[in-house]
């Protein structure tokens, strides 16, 4: 679990800039509720061309209209050139730096509905480059940098088998009826499911129409991969005749730009997906699990080697499941992050040899849900920045060089000195069944005196 969200009912939140311990001040009030939506964090960090030049997005709640926002900032590695790069009460997110460093691809709701917009760093101007029907995601720049590939959503319209029966003259019905015909049709916190898919497009970076590259109903709303010569994208779906079934049963594809063809590149009963290709072009990593119809799988890590197909698993953290990873530059070495005891960290594993772990602190990118998220991204030079969390913090941004870790942000530092706050503590014991060791937390109110 994410350590923020395990104690913001405690009011537990503080700023990296000041002591993790509680305020003692008597005149300031104790952090509340109200207080949440004051809050700030951190994600989406990105290098530059070089580990000097770092973005990442900025995000925030708007109380006056119940809504969240999110702008891009820039930051040095040094933490001090820090400075907003949009700005606006806006959903600015998901950026993606070109290949050449000078324009950020990113996704927007600035025109009224989230849409491709380029970002050109050298004036800092910014155009919408598309206008789509649906919301796009999973945005990837092709390695020359002409196109941008995505993912949208493709409602289905069709025929049907029946006539439903329609409300009387004059008559009120609360719902209309509905026709369905899929397993999976609605889902908990959304309701019932609009019909249709998520597709795979590409668009040129000078905008235009867009190009529909997979079809058939089949979701495909999967994070892409480019191939080196921007002749294919790799992608996660499940194409199976029974995948309506076996929810969980997808493979990593790859379609081919020219023609449209489609080929499998996995096949194991279990979801592949993630896929990353190396810098070299030569091997497909992705993450996954062998389904053996478990409460509960771990993820793995595995990588193909393109040219001669031998797939290979990676040795990671023993007994944790991989979260997210992403590819060096030497494409030997492999940054992944996964949970251990109540905290992310982020290791790096050269691919058959040795790991390092660079961080033990990252997280805090959820403020409702008790989950561990965060967002890490590699240098060319092996460093890592990432989204940095404690008991009472949300996701600040953070650099790791070898291990050696510099704070960069203090999002909050204009709300936390400001607040009485709780004070956390980690407890170890053994368990009465069966000696195993069982890890939680304690968090004392503001102001707690232990004789009362």
């Amino acid at each position: 679990m994410d350590r923020f969200i395990k104690f913001i009912a405690a009011a537990v939140i503080a700023s990296p800039a000041f002591s993790t311990h509680a305020n003692t001040n008597e005149h300031s009030p104790n952090f509340s509720y109200e207080d949440i939506s004051d809050l700030e964090y951190a994600s989406d960090p990105q290098f530059g061309t070089n580990d000097k030049n770092i973005y990442y997005v900025r995000n925030s709640l708007n109380k006056m209209a119940d809504t969240t926002r999110a702008n891009l900032w820039y930051i040095s590695d040094d933490g001090k050139d820090h400075r907003p790069l949009t700005s606006g009460d806006f959903h600015d997110h998901s950026p993606h730096l070109s290949p050449d460093g000078k324009t950020i691809a990113f996704i927007s709701d600035r025109s009224g509905k989230p849409q491709i917009h380029l970002l050109w760093l050298d004036n800092g101007k910014s155009e919408q480059i598309s206008h789509l029907p649906k919301a796009p995601s999973n945005i990837q720049w092709s390695h020359d940098g002409q196109h941008i590939a995505f993912t949208m959503f493709v409602p289905e319209s069709k025929p049907l088998p029946v006539e439903l029966p329609t409300p009387p003259e004059g008559g009120e019905w609360e719902e209309t009826p509905q026709f369905i015909d899929k397993s999976l049709y609605r889902i908990e916190g959304q309701g019932y499911l609009e019909q249709g898919n998520s597709q795979v497009f590409m668009i040129s970076r000078e905008g235009g129409t867009p190009r529909q590259l997979t079809s058939r109903d089949y979701e495909h709303n999967s994070q892409l991969s480019w191939g080196k010569n921007n002749k294919a994208i790799y992608f996660s779906a499940n194409r199976h005749p029974n995948h309506e079934i076996e929810l969980l049963d997808s493979e990593i594809y790859k379609v081919n730009i020219d023609d449209g063809n489609i080929e499998q590149v996995t096949e194991r009963f279990g979801p592949d997906f993630q896929p990353q290709i190396s810098p070299n072009g030569r091997k497909l990593a992705y993450l996954g699990f062998e389904d053996q119809r478990f409460s509960y799988h771990q993820n793995t890590l595995r990588v193909i080697d393109l040219a001669s197909g031998k797939n290979q698993l990676i040795k990671t953290a023993s007994d944790r499941s991989v979260s997210d990873f992403q590819w060096l530059a030497d494409s030997m070495h492999i940054a992944y992050s996964y949970d251990d005891h109540g905290s992310t960290k982020i290791a790096i594993k050269k691919i058959g040899g040795m790991e390092t772990l660079i961080a033990d602190d990252a997280g805090g990118l959820t403020l409702g849900a008790p989950y561990s998220f965060s967002d890490f991204a590699v240098s060319k030079h092996g460093n890592v920045v990432y989204t940095q969390t404690t008991p009472q913090i949300p996701a600040e941004l953070a650099i790791s060089r070898g291990g050696k870790i510099k704070t960069l942000t203090a999002i909050n530092s204009d709300l936390i000195p400001l607040r009485n706050m709780a004070h956390v503590e980690e407890i170890n014991y053994k368990s009465s069944f069966d000696g195993r060791n069982i890890q939680g937390w304690i968090a004392y109110p503001p102001k707690f005196r232990p004789p009362k």
